[in-house]
């Protein structure tokens, strides 16, 4: 995958890419999330195909980005375990490395990443008193985690008997905490933690996995149109909508009567067919990633760094939350058109 040949279309794509360009202009670490799992993914790439007098580079570089990504958000928790599964088979296998050589390389980014995760816990520590790697975990669990896998399919909007639920159970545990320990953010962050987590135990497991599973397909297949929309303040057409308001009669004839008859709606229309077809590459992409012998690991180091993003996402149907994955699905797109369309994108694998 590293070809001059891919620069320019997986330029374009990316220039492209809403969420990119709409995430510039929110004050929110986005888009540094976005350029750090570029530099991720290129980094694998080094690694597996550098010359051998680069390898301890590339796997430095690979280190650092890991290391930063840790710096940036907690989403990136697990990408260095997931990477270490794909990474260590694709060194013996594809760079021929010793086996005990491909696992001494395959756990350095995990080791970089655990010294930056406790580096962080001692500096949580040395305003708490208390070891965690972040104190707004706990929040994020409990008032979107949980109420999300509760939602059904996920979110979308979260399921708010389950937030009030959550929080009456919170309410009643911070009550009878001394007054310091209510005003410590790390033993908040434990309680909701603890509240969230036992909740989620106490969930049907196949309702957790159903709506985890559709909150993952509405943050990946949903388009960044809509936030952009709702940023302007414009009325937005939606299904599940218009089926809560007028019955489920409402869609399909009602649904497209009302999306002719709102014009903004239809730029949300062309950026949704856009993404739709976008995805349909990618999904060629993966199948010929995996069947083409020299494109089959780094097709798998992309899934795995897709599986290590979209896991710290359950529930979550954001399309925010997938803007670390663009690089990865942007690759995807590039494996897919080159194979679909050789004669008009110039390049074959």
């Amino acid at each position: 995958l590293l070809k001059t040949a891919w620069f320019w279309p997986a330029t374009i794509v990316s220039s492209c890419t809403l969420a990119i360009g709409y995430s510039a202009s929110i004050a929110m670490p986005d888009n540094i999330a976005c350029f750090i799992g570029a530099l991720v993914t290129y980094a694998c790439f080094r690694v597996l195909r550098a010359p051998q007098d680069k390898l301890i580079g590339s796997v430095i570089l690979l280190s650092t980005a890991l290391g930063l990504s840790y710096l940036i958000r907690p989403a990136f928790l697990l990408l260095p375990f997931a990477l270490c599964l794909v990474l260590i088979p694709a060194l013996y296998f594809e760079r021929r490395i010793s086996l005990t050589k491909s696992i001494l390389i395959g756990f350095v980014p995990i080791a970089v990443c655990s010294m930056v995760a406790f580096s962080q816990m001692f500096w949580v520590h040395s305003h708490t008193d208390h070891f965690v790697y972040t104190v707004q975990s706990g929040r994020n669990l409990l008032d979107y985690t949980y109420p999300c896998l509760r939602a059904d399919y996920g979110c979308g909007t979260v399921n708010k008997e389950a937030r009030k639920e959550a929080r009456q159970l919170f309410d009643q545990k911070i009550a009878i905490l001394p007054e310091k320990e209510r005003a410590n953010p790390a033993v908040i962050n434990n309680i909701q933690e603890e509240v969230a987590v036992s909740l989620l135990l106490e969930s049907p497991f196949t309702e957790l996995v159903k709506n985890a599973t559709g909150a993952a397909a509405k943050l990946l297949l949903h388009t960044t149109a809509m936030p952009i929309l709702e940023r302007l303040e414009l009325e937005q057409i939606t299904i599940s909508g218009g089926i809560a308001e007028h019955g489920s009669s409402y869609f399909p004839a009602q649904y497209f009567r009302d999306l002719l008859k709102t014009p903004h709606m239809w730029v949300w229309t062309i950026a949704q067919g856009l993404l739709l077809l976008l995805r349909g590459l990618q999904f060629v992409g993966i199948i010929v990633g995996l069947r083409e012998t020299n494109t089959r690991w780094p097709t798998l180091i992309i899934l795995a760094l897709l599986i290590g993003l979209l896991a710290p996402a359950a529930g979550l149907g954001n399309p925010r939350y997938r803007l670390p994955m663009e690089s990865l699905l942007v690759l995807l797109s590039v494996i897919g058109a080159s194979k679909t369309f050789p004669k008009i994108s110039g390049f074959r694998i």
